[in-house]
């Protein structure tokens, strides 16, 4: 437990370019809430999965049939993109209480797969039949966000610290950018086919993974790939994730249904979890409360009782504690 006054009291003896210290607690129900979430496409299932692997189911069937893409609100709302054999397709809500609830609903088939929030709560669904990426705010009201002729079956998506969007497109082997204002340019052209999964890490590299291999890719910030992993351990690589310490967690389908954990070097994948309760495809992933801590435009030089910090603002799921002061460029 911090003690605030004596925190006060620090603080003040601080020297100037420390200015202000914001404190968000960290609420002790909060360590209850799953590590993770993962869809089971046409069994219409949600599992979560706590941090030491266990899993549970958390949500199946209802309103949800065909489930890919999924995505975790500020407010620890888990929302998946469904594609209804017999319906037009749709976002559904669920709750952390397991309530679920449709959100947006489309009016037509558009086959949505990977879903990400902006920092604003607007969610960004990937459609692979219309080959564009729909945007839905938080009330619900859908739009196209763009229609670009770059995107070609877009699937997985992610923002980076800069709010630029990206997009791994399965029709041309290619990672889309689109910036802040909406501009789309082909940022990387891939060696491998059908990328799947995206995901940042702490320093801003983009992982991506392929459903045609076990394979793992890395992108820097000016598109350069390498390869982060290709052992034996898996050999379809379906959606991603990275938490705040670089560890990648990647979905698998060969062998069924299992989630591994690679270590930030790349150099290992060990099992974290086989979710033996899983019929049908387990396809993509997303962090629950702890968002992934990309990087920030800037970064803030901290001072506290005489020590200079560098850090950055972790997402805004995450309880954290950030010392302002003066700023600088990258």
């Amino acid at each position: 437990m911090i003690n605030l006054s004596v925190l006060r009291r620090m603080a003040a003896r601080v020297a100037p370019i420390a200015v202000v210290a914001i404190l968000l607690l960290q609420s002790p129900a909060a360590h209850a809430v799953p590590f993770l979430y993962a869809t089971d496409r046409s069994a219409g299932r949600v599992n979560s999965v706590q941090s030491d692997g266990t899993f549970s189911q958390f949500a199946k069937g209802g309103l949800m049939s065909n489930v890919e893409g999924i995505a975790i609100d500020a407010s620890g709302n888990v929302y998946v993109a469904d594609s209804p054999n017999s319906e037009n397709d749709k976002v559904v809500k669920i709750t952390p209480s397991g309530t679920v609830t449709s959100f947006a609903a489309f009016g037509t088939r558009v086959s949505p797969t990977g879903l990400v929030f902006d920092s604003d709560g607007n969610l960004f669904v990937a459609t692979q039949t219309e080959n564009s990426i729909r945007k839905i705010t938080p009330g619900g009201t859908i739009s196209t966000y763009s229609s670009s002729t770059l995107l070609n079956r877009p699937f997985g998506l992610a923002f980076d610290g800069f709010g630029n969007l990206f997009a791994a497109c399965h029709g041309n082997n290619t990672i889309v950018k689109f910036d802040s204002s909406g501009s789309a340019s082909v940022f990387a052209n891939l060696s491998t086919s059908n990328p799947n999964g995206l995901a940042f890490n702490t320093s801003g590299d983009l992982f991506v993974s392929y459903n045609s291999s076990g394979q793992i890719d890395r992108l820097t910030r000016d598109g350069s790939i390498t390869t982060f992993y290709s052992g034996s351990s898996f050999s379809k690589a379906m959606g991603l994730a990275v938490d705040p310490s670089d560890n990648v967690y990647v979905a698998s389908n060969n062998p069924s249904f299992r989630i591994f954990r690679i270590d930030p070097s790349g150099s290992s994948a060990t099992l974290f979890t086989n979710m033996t309760n899983m019929s049908s495809s387990l396809e993509f992933l997303a962090l629950s409360s702890a968002a992934i801590p990309v990087p920030e435009p800037s970064t803030y030089i901290m001072a506290l009782l005489g020590l200079g910090v560098t850090g950055y603002a972790m997402g805004r799921r995450r309880s954290y504690v950030a010392i302002v002061g003066e700023r600088s460029a990258l």
